[in-house]
């Protein structure tokens, strides 16, 4: 008597089998693993350096009435900002952000431009970002660089724990 392979939601049929069966024969080892797998995934975050503050082209949070925005002015149109992960603190939210220089090979005309990107953290909630800046072609590496809080200088900015 053959199985089925019909794909069910991209699991097939069969797998969905073998994972019922693996459940019924190692219940303690399967939630015992569990638990520790979940604790593996959530170990590793971004790298930060909160010994420099970010130094680079000029970004800062906007509260709007719902949302906090980042706002970025660029030096030319090349420039480009994107909110890569949001995280829940004690404390409130920290959004990182990446900002990618623009590509060499391409001529920008000079004009400052903002951009302007809204986060998922409501308005009541206090925030924290954390910039790093890339080349326009970087894989996604480096660490992330606290924001300066609004009207402190980036030199004077305090450093988080």
């Amino acid at each position: 008597m053959g199985r089925s392979h019909t794909v069910m939601g991209g699991v097939t049929i069969l797998a969905a089998i073998r994972l019922e069966t693996l459940l019924m024969r190692f219940p303690r080892f399967i939630h015992a693993l569990v638990p520790a797998a979940l604790l593996v995934g959530c170990a590793s975050g971004p790298s930060i350096d909160a010994s420099t503050p970010y130094q680079g082209p000029g970004l800062r949070v906007d509260s709007q009435p719902k949302v906090h925005h980042l706002v970025f002015t660029a030096p030319s149109p090349g420039w480009g900002v994107v909110i890569d992960r949001t995280t829940e603190t004690p404390g409130g939210e920290r959004v990182f952000a990446t900002i990618r220089r623009p590509n060499p090979r391409f001529i920008y005309p000079q004009v400052v431009v903002e951009q302007r990107i809204a986060t998922s953290v409501a308005r009541e909630h206090p925030i924290e970002v954390f910039v790093r800046e890339l080349e326009f072609d970087a894989e996604g590496s480096g660490a992330y660089s606290p924001l300066a809080p609004a009207g402190v200088p980036a030199d004077a900015a305090p450093t988080p724990p």
